[in-house]
């Protein structure tokens, strides 16, 4: 674990290595708990189910573009907000990625940098949120491996 790392707005955050998980970590133990409350597991809130489509790694050389889709469901019917990150410190490719929408948060092109070197990993994430009482994220990641 490092001391500080970059945040989403480029902001230098202290323990940001655990500290960016802590939001969810404490709204998944509160549902957890709200399904004990109530004696029904049934009628809590349930965490979204995500999937980024393909094996979990993509080759992909430098200067190209990589297409990538990924499906959000909710088994309450809740609405489920995703976006899509890089997540710098689990990658081995030292700078930032463009990622852009192409018609919605399900679908992104993420841009391999030219000077990214073959060997070299980025890791995407694509986070969701779904809109229930202690909203649930969840997660799935895919590797860009720069061939």
């Amino acid at each position: 674990m490092v001391g500080t790392e970059k945040d989403g707005t480029g902001a230098s955050v202290s323990a940001y290595t655990t500290l960016r998980w802590a939001a969810a970590a404490q709204n998944d133990f509160a549902a957890r708990v709200q399904w004990s409350l109530d004696g029904d597991h049934r009628a809590g809130n349930h965490a979204p189910v995500l999937k980024i489509a393909g094996n979990g790694t993509v080759k992909a050389a430098p200067g190209s573009v990589v297409n990538l889709n990924g499906v959000a469901n909710d088994p309450d019917g809740d609405q489920v907000a995703t976006s899509w990150w890089q997540y710098q410190e689990e990658g081995t490719y030292p700078g930032k990625v463009a990622i852009a929408d192409r018609g919605g948060h399900d679908h992104v092109t993420v841009t391999v940098p030219a000077d990214a070197v073959p060997g070299q990993t980025i890791s995407v994430i694509l986070q969701g949120t779904d809109s229930g009482q202690f909203p649930l994220t969840r997660y799935d990641r895919v590797l860009i491996q720069v061939v």
